[in-house]
């Protein structure tokens, strides 16, 4: 705590250890080293030690398959609804294989894991019927609570501080099938650098990470995106717009979502062709990332083609029926 204080690096070891203990720790000692984390900002061996811990405790799914997650750290506090949900869909009605991973909300309006279940798409079945599941629909959302028990312990922690934390960053990575390509946003530009060196380091096959020029955790459409793709051990750092892809510029508001059922609703508007506009765009623009990274596009213009294409057949709305989807 005396070195965090004093913004001095941790090693990853030590916050290893640090974390093996974390849950025998007073709430406020919680609090604290979650915030002096937060003021120092989050480095690379910081997430690395934490996340050894987690995921010695988490239940794991074996997968030997070509899969993807498109997921944000949560945090940006802009009140959009759940495109990251929206483009899974889309991307997995295009011919990717996503296996989606998230949990309620803790420091935004609605979690992934809520709007699931408001989407009637939950997932109840048993850890051994996960992979034939994901190969059946080409889709699976893992709940955090069902795969991640110890993590969910510090829910009521993290809605108590009210910001994000580190939590938000090892979230993501903890997906029970450990999807070696994924599409992966923040809400800070400085943990671009940080999160694809963890990537690395986990040894992901291809991703990209990246932050929106107007604070989004996922591509936006009003302003630049500034990306690290990573592939293999080889990063490169670049931006990208709407228009470099064929979509139109928009502003934040215009992607704006509500209360649970609101942004369900809107998934469902999407997925159905019944909404377009903005909405749709911005879905479109991140499924056509995730389309990128699972190999089955060679460029994000082609992913969004694909990805307006299953929408326009009726695959999209298709596969939400197929996961249980309340239309």
């Amino acid at each position: 705590m005396e070195k965090m204080i004093n913004l001095k690096k941790m090693s990853q070891t030590a916050m290893s250890q640090m974390f093996a203990d974390f849950i025998n720790y007073s709430v406020e000692k919680q609090s604290a080293i979650l915030t002096c984390l937060r003021v120092k900002k989050e480095a690379t061996a910081d997430v690395l030690g934490a996340l050894k811990y987690f995921k010695g405790h988490c239940v794991t799914v074996p997968n030997d398959m070509t899969v993807i997650d498109l997921v944000g750290t949560g945090g940006d506090g802009k009140g959009t609804f759940n495109i990251s949900t929206a483009a899974s869909l889309l991307a997995a009605s295009s011919g990717a294989l996503v296996a989606k991973h998230g949990g309620r909300s803790a420091s935004g309006m609605v979690g992934s894991q809520d709007v699931a279940d408001a989407l009637g798409m939950k997932y109840e079945g048993e850890v051994d019927d996960a992979m034939p599941y994901l190969k059946k629909n080409g889709y699976i959302y893992l709940p955090a609570t069902l795969f991640n028990p110890v993590f969910k312990q510090f829910s009521q922690l993290r809605r108590n501080l009210g910001f994000p934390t580190l939590f938000n960053l090892i979230g993501p990575l903890l997906n029970p099938m450990q999807p070696k390509r994924m599409v992966l946003g923040v809400y800070r530009k400085d943990l671009l650098k940080t999160m694809a060196q963890v990537l690395r380091r986990l040894n992901y096959e291809h991703a990209m990470v990246v932050y929106a020029g107007d604070g989004l955790d996922e591509f936006s459409l009003a302003q630049k995106n500034y990306v690290i793709e990573l592939k293999g051990h080889d990063m490169m750092a670049y931006t990208i717009n709407a228009n470099d892809v064929g979509l139109s510029c928009a502003n934040i508001a215009s992607v704006k979502g509500g209360d649970v059922f609101e942004n369900a609703s809107i998934i469902v508007g999407i997925l159905s062709g019944k909404i377009t506009g903005p909405k749709r765009d911005i879905a479109l623009f991140n499924a056509a990332a995730g389309l990128y990274v699972a190999g089955v596009v060679s460029d994000l213009k082609s992913g969004v083609a694909l990805t307006q294409a299953s929408i326009e057949s009726g695959a999209a709305l298709q596969l939400l029926s197929q996961l249980g989807g309340q239309l």
